[in-house]
């Protein structure tokens, strides 16, 4: 694995390919964390069907460098296979995750949907979270766990009626709208990117995800 020095506190992270055993075959995903002994509080990032982007791959490392494990499967539609990667994360074997007592589902623009669908349908997520994704408002009323979203108002398919919608359906979900900005404001590859917006996004993870996962054991 390659090792990445941290920008706080001097957090060194580990970060790779893997492969998971699924059957026959074997599936993708990238894992960044500490380089340090302990079990660390473990998020699923979901960016939709197709490869692990470079974008969502720096995502992943930058949320390991305040102090979690982060796996981002890869996925081919919905929560396709996601129950093979939360059972390898929860593995007692995997001994640098705490995943076996809850972890935490963050999904960035298309995947957004589907991370709420595994806060839905798997008893282990503790707290969902979304980036850049247009608020499924038959999926939100399903949502039990903490959730916090976060939006750009250029996003044509966040206007405010439909977020109005959203927080009347599934009051105990929080808000944060970045305004004049469309739906790639997080990705650094991308021309919306948008580096403030994309470093608070970054700090109200570790804040949000720090409050409702198992702190490190």
């Amino acid at each position: 694995m390659s090792i990445l020095k941290g920008e706080q506190a001097e957090v060194l992270t580990i970060y790779n390919t893997i492969t998971v055993p699924s059957g026959r075959s074997s599936r993708t995903a990238y894992l960044s964390r500490p380089n340090a002994g302990g079990e660390w509080p473990t998020v699923l990032v979901i960016s939709g069907p197709g490869p692990i982007t470079s974008a969502v791959k720096e995502v992943c490392r930058r949320v390991a460098r305040q102090g979690f494990a982060v796996l981002a499967p890869e996925t081919r539609v919905g929560t396709d296979n996601l129950d093979l990667f939360i059972d390898y994360v929860a593995n007692p074997a995997a001994d640098w995750s705490s995943a076996e007592y809850g972890l935490g589902t963050l999904g960035l623009g298309r995947g957004g949907s589907a991370a709420l669908e595994a806060a839905v349908q798997y008893g282990q997520v503790l707290a969902t979270m979304t980036v850049a994704t247009a608020p499924d408002l038959e999926l939100l009323p399903s949502v039990r766990v903490p959730m916090l979203a976060l939006v750009g108002d250029g996003d044509v398919a966040v206007t405010p009626d439909i977020v109005e919608r959203a927080r009347n359906l599934a009051p105990h979900v929080e808000w944060v709208v970045y305004r004049g900005l469309d739906d790639d404001w997080w990705n650094d590859a991308a021309p919306g990117w948008d580096e403030e917006a994309a470093s608070d996004s970054l700090t109200r993870v570790a804040d949000f995800f720090g409050t409702h996962l198992p702190p490190l054991l």
